[in-house]
């Protein structure tokens, strides 16, 4: 049976508990060092000349991180990326995965930050 362990993880300055299976403990501190990145990055850009919620600033960095995940897959040059990201995106190698395997990892990772955004909902109210 497989254990499940509580995380605190901090992002945009808040503290947030999470669960994951035992072991995974530092995949998503690590995740979370990227997502605090990646909010950090739009709230500088556009949070601070916008009146953004925390809902809102989460759901721009959903979008730029799968525009990222998109992009990385289809080969797009980082000059087509949006303005949000400047940087290249990652090389990845051809692993024979189809456009409905990527679909579906890109849905799995679109229902964890799903998930984790209603628990961020439910905790702040």
């Amino acid at each position: 049976m497989t254990q499940i362990v509580d995380v605190e993880v901090v992002i945009h300055g808040k503290p947030y508990t999470l669960s994951c299976q035992r072991g995974q403990e530092g995949h998503l501190r690590k995740l979370a060092e990227v997502a605090d990145e990646r909010v950090n990055k739009i709230w500088r850009q556009v949070g601070k000349k916008m009146v953004l919620s925390e809902t809102k600033l989460l759901v721009m960095t959903l979008l730029m991180l799968a525009d990222e995940l998109f992009d990385a897959k289809s080969g797009a040059s980082p000059k087509d990326a949006g303005t949000l990201n400047p940087a290249p995106a990652p090389s990845i190698r051809d692993t024979g995965d189809d456009d409905a395997q990527y679909e579906q990892k890109i849905q799995a990772i679109t229902d964890k930050i799903t998930l984790i955004c209603n628990k961020l909902a439910v905790s702040s109210n």
